[in-house]
């Protein structure tokens, strides 16, 4: 486990909305443990954060905190898959729920 995961690894599902209750998105969103990068600035600034869970149109973050976090960003995946640019739809805590642009 790395630095990412450790950190993040605390928050529980259920606070990004994994209840066991019937999914009523859009596109269902699957629980994951994927470590990604929010980049923004022109690509000056990365957070590093955990994805929760995740669909087609969106995803639950995990951060350190989400203080500085812009409405919009792009997050970078770590797995190799192609970056997606993100809006924050939602913030709790430690979380960020964003819908992909």
């Amino acid at each position: 486990m790395n630095f990412v995961t450790s950190q993040l690894a605390s928050v529980p599902a259920a606070a990004c909305g994994w209840n066991g209750a019937a999914e009523r998105r859009i596109s269902p969103r699957r629980r994951t443990y994927k470590v990604a990068r929010i980049g923004f600035g022109g690509g000056r600034a990365v957070i590093n954060c955990l994805i929760r869970n995740l669909s087609e149109t969106g995803a639950c973050l995990g951060v350190e905190s989400p203080m500085g976090i812009p409405d919009e960003f792009n997050l970078v995946f770590e797995s190799g898959e192609p970056s997606r640019m993100c809006r924050v739809m939602w913030r709790k805590a430690k979380l960020l729920g964003v819908a992909f642009l």
